[in-house]
């Protein structure tokens, strides 16, 4: 249990245990802090730690979002955790499966009994005397001011604001007669029955949330600006029930990770490498499903290339299949204002809508939106440079888990927990008491290297990356498994500070 000792001024410390600071804090208990707890307790069982978790539930965005058709776009086996088999049949997961997975996987560890929930960091100072960061959280919902320490600051909290969505400011909104739901805040009394919809945006939200809609709904129209590339995915992994039918659970889940992870990473590649075969086969499985001839293949023909922004998984061909039906379509055009009865386009057609739902996109937010500085100086997430993916150059003792955009976030979120504690060990070695990235390159772009609405809005307030390893942020799970698992510790870049 974890020691509280009230400071002056009726604030509370917290963050001891047996009367000494933490060595690890872990901020977030959604599936990477929740990764990180098992691996630290697993691999690491000498070092004490924490989870903070500013909710009242863990889960993270399993736990948050709630729209109809709530899903990963990630695959079921490389979202899972590497030592906890999990075998559904389902080739992507389900929103309420993966959230039933973190919370049986935090229960089974114990390390549900390590988070401390209605915690949220609003700020943290390192002392590069004592290296240790004190971290100043509020508790509860009346904000009660506390402070815990640790040595090592673990940030797992993802990369967006989860009070708030990114939501246009449309005019004339507050005109339309209907309801405007966005779907991180998904209303639990909303009936779609017999309703005209518009969901507006064309991401993977509004992909897997319209044919959840459509099944009820009168009629689900999707608006968007521009369209999206769509990989489509079967709902069953039928390789997984003959994996196991002639394997041991064990070597059948680790053998359709590799799978998986192979072929993740290679139609990446693929299509950094090759983007017009890559652009022709997506648009080749659209125009058939969809029976469309080239004059109709304008809505499904996206601006970009392949991997330039995210591509969305049309899991068991749902989202064709509801446009296929009839029960949904797709308009591209622009917003000129909301009107009582609906949406009106530039072109002056109005969309009629009972409901409108805001499928627009996230708002990006750095370290849970903490006020972070080392020795009182403030450190501005915008002007870090990251250093392996997962440190940032002048932060001593700060780790972020950032996961891939283009395949699992759990696979990223391992290694780096991996890479922490072998410098946690290191430090001991060393008998140092602080380690931290030194002389940064300039920074070329943001570490989510997407050109997505939602990177963009959020670039100035994010980590950057620089132009070549180790400051460039890795997309390639082979060449992170070395870095952060089998690479040498001192490469010249990173300080070790004697004690």
């Amino acid at each position: 249990m974890l020691d509280v000792v009230m400071r002056q001024g009726g604030e509370q410390e917290t963050g001891a245990v047996d009367g000494k600071p933490l060595d690890i804090l872990v901020v977030g208990a959604g599936v990477a802090g929740i990764a990180a707890a098992r691996d630290i307790q697993k691999k690491a069982p000498d070092l004490t730690f924490a989870i903070i978790e500013a909710r009242k539930a863990l889960g993270g965005t399993w736990d948050l979002f709630r729209y109809p058709g709530v899903r990963s776009d990630s695959d079921l086996q490389t979202l899972a955790y590497s030592d906890r088999p999990v075998f559904n049949g389902a080739f992507t997961g389900e929103g309420a499966d993966v959230l039933a997975y973190v919370r049986d996987a935090a229960r089974e560890s114990g390390v549900d009994r390590k988070i401390l929930f209605e915690h949220r960091v609003v700020a943290a100072d390192f002392d590069s005397l004592s290296g240790f960061w004190r971290v100043d959280v509020a508790i509860g919902e009346d904000r009660r001011p506390a402070r815990m320490n640790c040595r090592f600051l673990y940030a797992c909290c993802g990369y967006y604001d989860y009070s708030t969505g990114h939501a246009p400011d449309f005019p004339g909104r507050a005109d339309f007669s209907g309801p405007v739901i966005h779907p991180q805040f998904w209303p639990s009394d909303f009936d779609p029955r017999e309703k005209r919809i518009v969901v507006i945006g064309s991401g993977a939200t509004a992909i897997s949330l319209i044919p959840a809609l459509a099944a009820r709904a009168k009629h689900v129209v999707m608006l968007q600006r521009s369209p999206t590339y769509l990989l489509p995915m079967p709902a069953k992994d039928y390789a997984a029930r003959l994996y196991r039918r002639i394997l041991p659970d064990r070597f059948a889940y680790s053998l359709l990770r590799w799978r998986n992870i192979f072929v993740t990473f290679g139609l990446y590649r693929l299509a950094r490498a090759r983007p017009a075969l890559s652009r022709r086969l997506l648009l080749g499985f659209a125009r058939r499903r969809l029976g469309l001839d080239d004059s109709r293949m304008a809505d499904f023909t996206p601006r970009y290339d392949v991997w330039d922004q995210r591509v969305c998984v049309d899991s068991g061909f749902a989202f064709y299949n509801c446009l296929r039906d009839g029960s949904a379509s797709v308009v591209t055009a622009e917003i000129d204002s909301f009107a009582p009865e609906g949406v009106r386009l530039r072109n002056g057609d109005v969309l009629r809508a009972d409901a409108v739902v805001t499928a627009t996109g996230l708002k990006l937010q750095a370290f849970g939106g903490a006020r972070l500085s080392v020795d009182g100086k403030v450190l501005e997430p915008g002007d870090l440079v990251t250093y392996r993916g997962c440190m940032f150059a002048g932060a001593p003792n700060l780790f972020a888990a950032i996961g891939y955009v283009n395949a699992s976030w759990t696979l990223k979120c391992q290694l780096t927990t991996i890479y922490l504690l072998r410098l946690t060990r290191e430090l001991a070695a060393r008998k140092a008491k602080w380690v931290a990235p030194q002389n940064p390159p300039a920074a070329v772009g943001p570490v989510l290297a997407l050109t997505s609405g939602y990177v963009a809005r959020g670039t100035a307030e994010m980590p950057k990356q620089g132009a070549t390893w180790p400051w460039k942020y890795s997309v390639n799970y082979f060449n992170d498994l070395w870095a952060l698992r089998y690479a040498r510790l001192d490469d010249g870049v990173v300080h070790f500070e004697p004690a």
